[in-house]
């Protein structure tokens, strides 16, 4: 009883937190946003642009699948949430084409690093997807694992300010939305199922590698050099992450021979 009470407190004081925080920074977005974007130097300046790309949707996809052997229960669930949160992000966008701070400076104005946009700036869908993937990530781990994977999600939230493609109320409100999904699935999915009983297909590992695989290609082949000054690190690490998968497929395939070759021997 105790331990719910401190749950619900914890959750009321939360939302009573929040409601000042989201007024704070819609009242003081753009005074906020020249904090941020004016703390840019050369040793922050290219981490917080990879940590951007860690974001990115396809890459959201590779990091997922990568580590699905250790998440097995979650990916699904992490899976729905992550379409769910996509399609909010983008109704709202096409409802809501707000201006990103290109709209409303120069780029001599402000330090600024990606693909040029000026436009559907509310929310920041790549402070939804790190946020997605950072309850996904969370979910299990150690106490030192979580605190690194929380900072890292914050970070690479905060780091769309950092290189001026979005307001800092964007970002908040992206992040929100993305982690309350993810945690309102991962709920709903530990209340239908034990962790033990969740429902395992047999081919997962393949299907997920595949899945991961694809993003690897789609992300090599056809990205635009949104992160241009890291474009060779980010295409080092999507071909090793393809690699990754492609010998996760061949492995998979082996075993399903092998099971075969070994049910017709019996």
């Amino acid at each position: 009883m105790r331990q719910i009470n401190k749950k619900l407190l914890f959750k009321i004081l939360f939302v009573i937190i929040s409601i000042p925080v989201f007024y704070l920074v819609w009242k003081f977005n753009h005074r906020i946003f020249f904090v941020i974007n004016g703390l840019y130097s050369n040793f922050f300046g290219y981490p917080m642009i990879f940590l951007s790309a860690m974001a990115d949707g396809l890459f959201v996809i590779m990091i997922s699948s990568a580590v699905y052997r250790q998440k097995k229960g979650y990916y699904w669930s992490f899976m729905i949430a992550y379409l769910v949160s996509n399609i909010i992000v983008n109704i709202i966008k096409s409802t809501y084409s707000t201006g990103r701070p290109l709209a409303y400076y120069s780029i001599d104005e402000i330090y600024y690093a990606g693909e040029i946009l000026r436009f559907q700036s509310f929310p920041s869908g790549h402070a939804t997807a790190a946020m997605v993937l950072m309850r996904y990530l969370i979910q299990d781990a150690g106490k030192k694992i979580t605190v690194l994977i929380i900072i890292l999600g914050l970070l690479s939230a905060a780091s769309r300010v950092y290189i001026g493609v979005h307001f800092p109320y964007d970002v908040i409100f992206g992040g929100y939305l993305g982690f309350f999904i993810t945690h309102g699935v991962f709920i709903y999915a530990a209340k239908r199922y034990k962790h033990s009983d969740r429902p395992e297909y047999k081919y997962n590992n393949l299907l997920i590698s595949i899945c991961g695989l694809s993003a690897g290609i789609f992300y090599l082949f056809f990205n635009n050099d949104m992160y241009a000054p890291l474009s060779k690190l980010i295409n080092i690490i999507t071909l090793l992450f393809s690699i990754f998968f492609t010998y996760t497929i061949l492995s998979e395939f082996f075993k399903i021979y092998q099971n075969k070759s070994t049910n017709k021997s019996i």
